[in-house]
């Protein structure tokens, strides 16, 4: 079979995502010639051009001459914006933002663009850290102008797919050019696909973030060629009742669907495909029969351990928006703990699964042969110190030379012994779930195997005094958590800044198939709302007790705000802490 394998837009166009090149791995190492395109990255390398950033601009400048006298006459200040019909709410809103924009300053900031895609390209191996973050700062802004157009602006400050709240909704944006920003891009990128004459077309839907550019180019090729077109990902996984009850995503957009992971499911899709096998046969699929979707039984995960390496080898490695490559890698599958009540992990029912450390040092050995890259991102759940300590002398037994970073929890069984050895065998970042440094808090999340919050700190303190940089992911408003216990944490991140390199703060918010979800009374949340037909995770909720979900809101846009604002806070990343979740996501 000769196959396509697409990465949608949107996400950080930073560095490769793993997804396609782990497909592209399998499909080629079973005989099927396999290409893969990152959409993401070409996307913004498109849009962030002077010429059509200008061109844009001046369409938005005309419509608002046309049309915003005639809306804003019709708005009585005495009234709520809410009052109005949604349509309404829109335009006011979006002529009142082009109303605020300076024309000279727009036009200045349009023409560093492209100086701006070199400095953060460069990085701070070139350019002051102060002149990398104001180039980011910079495209930031532009982007926010590109977008006006396209969509309801209430998204300009969150991120615009969370205003799909349905399947009618998310049908009007996608066959709309007026609002749908990925139409023209899509028609000038499609012909080079077309070329490649597949027979099976893949496109991998990771994130909410790609669910109405996904779609969109699902659409368009389901028009314009005779492929197959599948979906896989992790964000379908978790919309089966969802998909269940929408068979015109099947009769508009796609063929099928792959839920959970893929590896084994999409070589039997191959089967299907050149007439070896019944689809009833094909594990994890959803699709469309006699008018109504199927969906086909899971099959038990492929250990880790038979699967190929992963193929980056179709990617333009140097093309993307960063000084350091960092290639992601799959070192465990699942979450060794899988015990936190606020987490969804465990939805899929896959066990906790590694690969053996001597197939992992093989594997990075071969890719540096063929891939330019200067570190490794171990993206699992959480590395548990067991498999840190097997990797790290599996890796020193090598000879091979590379930097990498992990995810985990904070444990005792992180000692400086470990860290030491940890840091020999190249070791540079540590990704630490604290979530929150109050005691009660931590058992209410069941993040127990904790240590005190003394020696929690000393952990970090030691990684630091090794050369390893600590970023710690932080959480704001757990049920029941008071104001005073939230600024433990916030203190805690403040006080100790010298040894951390990223506080990432969020509020909390009640995922859908995590434990606080399936009994939410027992953790005084009164009520949680409906949730929206594509809105993967998040419930909101009322609380008996604590704060509530505005107030943890207000506390962490607090604590951003000084990151913006205060030179005070001595983080070592700025950048990360303060646009981490919202730079690239419009």
């Amino acid at each position: 079979m000769k196959c396509l394998v697409l990465f949608p837009p949107q996400s950080m166009p930073e560095n490769p995502y793993l997804s396609t090149p782990i497909i592209k791995g399998i499909l080629n190492a079973n005989g099927h010639d396999t290409d893969v395109m990152d959409i993401n990255l070409s996307f913004y390398n498109y849009i962030l051009n002077p010429e059509f950033i200008k061109k844009t601009l001046n369409n938005l400048f005309v419509d608002y001459e046309k049309n915003a006298e005639e809306i804003f006459n019709q708005y009585d200040e005495s009234k709520c914006i809410s009052e109005y019909p949604d349509d309404f709410q829109n335009k006011y809103l979006k002529y009142k933002k082009i109303k605020e924009i300076d024309k000279q300053q727009a036009s200045e900031q349009i023409d560093q663009v492209e100086n701006c895609v070199k400095i953060i390209k460069a990085g701070t191996k070139t350019y002051l850290k102060k002149d990398v973050m104001l180039a980011r700062i910079n495209i930031w802004t532009v982007l926010g102008y590109l977008f006006l157009p396209y969509f309801d602006v209430k998204a300009l400050n969150d991120k615009y797919f969370y205003f799909i709240r349905n399947f009618e909704q998310l049908n009007e944006f996608i066959v709309d050019e007026s609002k749908n920003i990925f139409y023209k891009f899509y028609e000038d990128i499609i012909p080079e696909m077309i070329e490649k004459n597949p027979d099976y077309i893949g496109i991998s839907i990771c994130a909410q973030s790609q669910l109405l550019p996904g779609l969109t180019l699902a659409m368009l090729l389901k028009q314009k060629t005779k492929a197959h077109i599948n979906i896989g990902g992790s964000y379908f996984s978790r919309l089966k009742e969802t998909v269940q009850n929408r068979p015109e995503i099947f009769k508009r957009f796609i063929d099928t669907i792959i839920y959970e992971e893929g590896e084994k499911p999409i070589l039997e899709l191959m089967k299907y495909l050149e007439g070896k096998t019944d689809i009833e046969k094909v594990p994890n699929l959803i699709y469309l029969k006699d008018g109504k979707v199927q969906i086909n039984e899971r099959t038990k995960t492929m250990p880790l351990n038979e699967l190929p390496p992963p193929d980056f080898s179709d990617l333009p490695i140097d093309s993307y928006y960063t000084d350091e490559i960092i290639l992601p890698l799959l070192a465990e599958r699942g979450c060794y703990w899988a015990k936190c009540t606020f987490c969804d992990v465990c939805y899929t029912g896959n066990k906790y699964d590694f690969k053996d450390p001597s197939k992992i040092v093989s594997e990075i050995i071969e890719l540096q042969k063929t891939v330019n890259f200067s570190k490794v991102f171990f993206v699992c759940e959480a590395m548990s110190s067991a498999y840190l300590r097997k990797l790290s002398n599996e890796i020193l037994k090598s000879p091979l030379k590379i930097n990498f970073m992990i995810y985990t929890r904070i444990e005792k069984e992180f000692t400086e012994e470990l860290l030491k050895l940890a840091k020999s065998a190249g070791l540079v970042e540590m990704l630490w779930g604290v979530e929150s440094v109050n005691e009660r808090i931590l058992k209410l999340m069941n993040k127990t195997k904790f240590t005190d919050k003394a020696e929690r700190l000393e952990i970090i303190k030691t990684a630091h005094k090794l050369g390893i940089e600590n970023t710690c992911f932080l959480m704001l408003g757990f049920p029941t958590e008071t104001k005073e216990e939230a600024m433990e944490t916030i203190n805690f991140a403040k006080e100790n800044a010298e040894y951390i390199k990223s506080p990432l703060l969020a509020k909390y918010l009640v995922k859908e198939h995590s434990p606080i979800s399936e009994k939410f009374k027992e953790y005084s949340i009164s009520e949680i709302g409906d949730k929206d037909e594509f809105d993967l995770f998040y419930y909101s909720h009322q609380t008996v007790e604590g704060m509530t979900y505005e107030e943890s809101g207000e506390l962490v846009n607090d604590f951003l705000q000084e990151l913006y604002t205060s030179g005070e806070i001595p983080f070592a990343n700025l950048h990360d802490a303060a646009f981490s979740s919202t730079f690239w996501g419009f």
